[in-house]
């Protein structure tokens, strides 16, 4: 990723590095909701993404995916906002949108952090999130804090899978910290 930055204006850089979670409690989920997202590479357009693909290959470095902001397709505002309504009624259990729980680190990748949390759902418990899910049906992935993932079809994902990405949040706040 560095040495793309090197070589290509417009990249900004890992996902997981470009946001966080706005308080310690959502590590666990937010790491869920981001998933296999987390180690993409955020770039400014379509061109600069073909051109990085093609040093990719060139210089047989890994295989890297890039989310080029000016492609991204992300949830509509008006969704959002009715799935935060359906959420603030009364008897729903306490849940709230992952993209307002996760914060990007600069304003110019927030399209890269809306996209990667879609429509997800963070909700306190696995029960709660069940409920979330199979009662009041907001029609979405929910994610419980401790990373068990309600699919709206009613599958269940969990496991300690994002454990990594948790650790990696701390680390770079040590880091941070180091260098000040």
């Amino acid at each position: 990723v560095d040495t793309l930055r090197r070589v290509f204006p417009g990249v900004h850089g890992r996902l997981v590095d470009l946001c966080t979670p706005s308080h310690r409690r959502y590590d666990t989920a937010m790491a869920a909701v981001i998933g296999r997202l987390s180690d993409a590479v955020v770039v400014e357009t379509q061109r600069v993404a073909v051109e990085a693909l093609r040093f990719l290959r060139e210089e047989r470095l890994p295989v890297l995916t890039l989310l080029p902001l000016d492609a991204l397709l992300v949830p509509p505002a008006a969704r959002l906002d009715a799935l935060r309504q359906r959420l603030a009624s009364p008897g729903s259990p306490s849940a709230r949108l992952a993209v307002d729980v996760c914060r990007p680190r600069d304003a110019a990748v927030a399209r890269a952090v809306a996209f990667a949390c879609g429509t997800a759902v963070v909700g306190e418990s696995t029960d709660g999130a069940r409920q979330l899910v199979y009662e009041a049906a907001v029609g979405t992935r929910v994610v419980a804090l401790d990373g068990t993932i309600v699919h709206h079809n009613g599958n269940l994902t969990g496991g300690a899978f994002a454990a990594s990405d948790r650790r990696h949040w701390e680390e770079r706040e040590v880091r941070e910290l180091r260098a000040e």
